[in-house]
């Protein structure tokens, strides 16, 4: 049975496999496109990753600008991406900047250059990290409570163990969001992360629902609806045997060169391994801020869902500054990849925060993706905002009951469920 729930947890959580998790647009899949000669889908992706400091979409461009690979051949745009590559005494960047230089005429030197400080003017390094780096700060210990009430739980049920999941020695961990009413009812859940992805989602949110709280609000404040976190592990202890131990350990080491060799998903499932709620965290001695580093990369590769991390970790605060707009600069990147938790994030950091500018879409826009992609709360949210339409056609209504249909494959009727429900009719 152990070595099944190794094989099972490893290849879900840290991607053994990790060919199979290739995301819409990283830097694997440009290459790939690049190959197959699909010259135009791959110059599309190489610009987009160049945009996000990725140095090799950067060569790429460069050798494609050169080449008149899916555009026509202008020396003075690979000239310019060329100028732009990190490390200009690499073996390999001499190389081309050389037969860049070798075919760029000299009388368009001058306009090449100028080329290449327009460039640097918006995707230098420094430019492209100071848009989407998060900034090192290490967070006191000792963080303030809210003076406006107080919280206490006063049931809690422990999620069941989903049977299959335990035959087969499945563990992870999910970390839900929901509102805790003045009545003590918890409502509107959100899961904000799940590992091994949609495996536990059911479960937790079941367990969520039975919890009940004690609100005391000061006598001067309007009761309110309260934000609350909660992280559940599902764990076997697994990992407290030595055979299963040394495995963890010869996974991640074959991980950890993977990431290092730049696979953008190694990268990202080598910090998730490293985070603080992972149940392997022991086996990777990074912090919080290493953890960021190696979702930059990712991100910067293309990888939507570091892209939502790195995101979720700088709104947060987690390892680096507050800054909630490089924030959800990163979920909507990830989402525009088809990224259902990021598209649900985006639709409620800028319904919450208006002064945030990060799409030309409105709020609800973001509800729709993630409601499409397969997230079930943003289906049954999506299908709530529907029906609060004054007048609604004919069409419409199939619309709500389509998306009540999908909720319910996924998810029990919920009271916010029938509310709809009777809402709609």
């Amino acid at each position: 049975m152990y070595a099944t729930s190794i094989h099972r947890f490893l290849h879900l959580i840290i991607a053994f496999s990790l060919l199979s998790f290739n995301s819409h647009a990283d830097i694997l899949s440009a290459n790939q496109s690049y190959q197959n000669q699909q010259y135009q889908q791959a110059l599309n992706q190489y610009k987009h990753l160049a945009k996000l400091g990725n140095n090799q979409a950067r060569y790429q461009l460069a050798s494609m600008y050169l080449k008149g690979h899916g555009v026509s051949v202008n020396t003075q745009l690979a000239f310019a991406w060329a100028s732009l590559l990190s490390n200009q005494s690499d073996v390999k960047n001499l190389t081309l900047m050389n037969d860049i230089k070798t075919k760029l005429k000299s009388e368009d030197l001058a306009a090449a250059q100028q080329q290449a400080q327009l460039l640097a003017k918006q995707f230098a390094d420094d430019v492209v990290l100071s848009q989407v780096a998060p900034i090192e700060f290490i967070p006191s210990e000792n963080k303030p409570t809210s003076n406006e009430y107080h919280l206490t739980v006063k049931e809690r049920q422990a999620p069941r163990y989903p049977r299959s999941e335990l035959i087969y020695g499945t563990q992870g961990w999910v970390r839900v969001d929901f509102e805790v009413y003045p009545d003590g009812s918890a409502r509107n859940f959100f899961i904000k992360e799940s590992v091994p992805e949609g495996v536990f989602d059911e479960v937790t949110i079941e367990a969520v629902q039975a919890f009940r709280f004690q609100v005391d609000f000061n006598a001067d404040v309007a009761p309110y609806p309260i934000n609350v976190s909660q992280l559940i592990q599902f764990d076997l202890r697994l990992k407290d045997k030595p055979s299963v131990a040394k495995m963890y350990q010869q996974r991640l080491d074959e991980l950890k060169q993977l990431a290092e060799d730049g696979h953008p998903t190694a990268q990202y499932y080598y910090a998730l391994a490293a985070s603080s709620r992972s149940m392997i965290k022991d086996h990777v001695n990074l912090d919080d801020v290493s953890v960021n580093e190696w979702l930059l990369k990712a991100a910067q590769n293309g990888n939507a869902d570091a892209q939502y991390q790195l995101g979720y970790n700088i709104l947060t605060g987690k390892g680096c500054q507050v800054e909630k707009q490089k924030g959800i600069n990163w979920i909507v990147y990830a989402a525009q990849q088809g990224h259902a938790k990021a598209a649900r994030q985006a639709y409620q950091q800028l319904t919450q925060n208006k002064q945030l500018k990060a799409s030309d879409k409105p709020p609800q826009y973001w509800l729709k993706q993630a409601a499409d992609h397969g997230d079930p709360e943003a289906q049954l949210d999506y299908a709530q905002y529907l029906s609060q339409a004054p007048e609604s056609t004919q069409a419409e209504v199939k619309t709500i009951e389509k998306y009540l249909d999908l909720y319910l494959k996924e998810r029990d009727k919920s009271v916010k469920y029938y509310l709809v429900s009777a809402q709609m009719y």
